[in-house]
C-alpha cells in the first residue's frame, strides 16, 4: 500500500498506521522518506534561517512522527521491519547544503537510536 502523507503532521501518520492495520491485520513493514534540498553556496552561519527551518523541520522532524507511530504497533505486533531513507550526507558532508547534510546526519542518527 502506497499512500501520500504529510510526514511532519503527526495525525496523518497516525490516520496512516490505523488504517493500514484495519486493512491488513498488521503493519509489516514501514519507510521513512522524507527529505528536501537545496544548493547554496551559503555557509552553516550565512545560510537563511527560513531556508533552514524548513529542511530541518521536513527532514529531520519529518521522520520522528512515523517511528512514534510505527514502532508502538511494531512492538504490539512483536515484528518489525523499518527502513529509513537518509542520503549518502548523512555520512560524508558535502560544502554545498549545510541545511540537508545536518539534516541527513540527524535522521540517520534517529534511526540508529530507534534500535535500541
Amino acid at each position: 500500500m502506497v499512500v501520500s502523507t504529510d510526514a511532519i503532521r503527526s495525525g496523518e501518520v497516525s490516520v496512516l498506521v490505523e488504517n493500514v492495520v484495519a486493512g491488513d491485520g498488521w503493519l509489516d513493514r514501514a519507510d521513512g522518506n522524507v527529505g528536501i534540498g537545496r544548493i547554496s553556496a551559503e555557509r552553516v552561519h550565512e545560510y537563511p534561517k527560513d531556508d533552514w527551518n524548513r529542511t530541518i523541520a521536513a527532514n529531520a522532524k519529518g521522520v520522528w512522527p512515523g517511528l512514534g507511530h510505527e514502532i508502538p504497533q511494531m512492538l504490539r505486533q512483536e515484528s518489525r521491519a523499518i527502513a529509513s531513507t537518509a542520503s549518502a550526507t548523512s555520512l560524508v558532508a558535502t560544502p554545498f547544503a549545510s541545511d540537508y547534510v545536518i539534516s541527513e546526519h540527524a535522521v540517520a542518527d534517529m534511526i540508529s537510536m530507534a534500535l535500541f
